[in-house]
């Protein structure tokens, strides 16, 4: 029981002869003035009002979408979305484990360190059970236009659709992505973790203060003991803080490598490394290559 109401087991999507659909990535549309009762998934799901706006209720919270508002709802999560009209359109996009390969989520992980969060659901079953995050995007016309195309490509397939909707949803992610980057006020976390462990503030924290960053600051500015906040971090996105800390500097360092004409030994210093031969070390060991053919790479592009 949920709320005093039953809830059920939704781990099958059904096409229109109620036959099973195998695919990893499925997208269904809400049914409008139908009631659908509390369930929960096997899977991540997506769900975002494409007109109109809708009610999702979940973990005893009501959250209203608008257009271009996305609620990510983690595996196991017990939620439903409240009856809508005939001026609603409500998508839902089913996410099943090994929907994308590593490296494709890879290449999204190193795009900003906060987005490992994403990563994390996209790729551990047990990450986000029971929890969801929003993502309010102030009815952004190209994360509208995005699942649109995803929508039309996934009931109007034609050549190399599957492909595109992989593409689509990729593109998707990362404007998330940038969202959280920029307007962090406009993500929410599950309230009910709250005083606990909150993954998101935790990875800003660290793009933000990633030059001169130790685990003993940070630990007590949430107000953790250091080995519980190391801890954690290893457990929510199976890398270290110290990992974490490497990518986050060798990813700006990249954009210093891309964007400028900076020294190499000055962009080491800049990003929190005294030692320029410990930093060409690190570059290396992430980036595959040296920071000057990194940078040669990228002047050709």
């Amino acid at each position: 029981m949920f709320n005093g109401e039953p809830y059920y087991q939704f781990y099958n999507t059904l096409n229109g002869s109620m036959e099973a659909v195998s695919q990893l990535i499925n997208i269904s549309v809400q049914p409008q003035e139908s009631f659908i009762p509390y369930h929960l998934h096997n899977y991540i799901e997506l769900t975002t009002p494409l007109m109109g706006q809708c009610t999702v209720e979940v973990n005893q919270q009501k959250i209203t979408l608008n257009p271009g508002d996305v609620i990510l709802i983690g595996n196991q999560t017990v939620h439903r979305v409240e009856n809508i009209n005939q001026q609603t359109v409500v998508v839902n996009i089913e996410i099943r484990p090994g929907a994308f390969n590593i490296n494709e989520l890879e290449n999204i992980r190193n795009q900003h360190g906060i987005s490992t969060m994403l990563f994390s659901y996209l790729t551990d079953d047990t990450f986000g059970q029971h929890s969801y995050t929003l993502f309010c995007s102030n009815q952004d016309q190209i994360i509208t236009s995005i699942v649109d195309d995803i929508v039309n490509e996934y009931y109007e397939p034609s050549v190399l659709s599957s492909q595109v909707i992989r593409l689509d949803l990729l593109e998707f992610f990362i404007r998330l992505i940038r969202l959280m980057a920029q307007h962090p006020e406009h993500v929410k976390k599950d309230e009910e973790r709250s005083g606990k462990f909150d993954l998101t503030a935790a990875l800003l924290y660290i793009e933000q203060n990633y030059a001169d960053i130790t685990l003993k600051d940070m630990a007590a500015h949430f107000g953790f003991n250091p080995n519980y906040l190391s801890g954690m971090l290893k457990e929510r996105t199976k890398v270290t803080f110290i990992k974490l800390v490497k990518l986050q500097r060798v990813n700006v360092a990249a954009q210093y490598l891309m964007y400028t004409d900076l020294p190499i030994d000055h962009i080491a210093t800049r990003v929190g490394y005294e030692n320029a031969s410990y930093f060409y070390k690190i570059f290396r060991q992430i980036m595959g290559e040296s920071p000057k053919e990194y940078r040669c790479q990228a002047q050709k592009k």
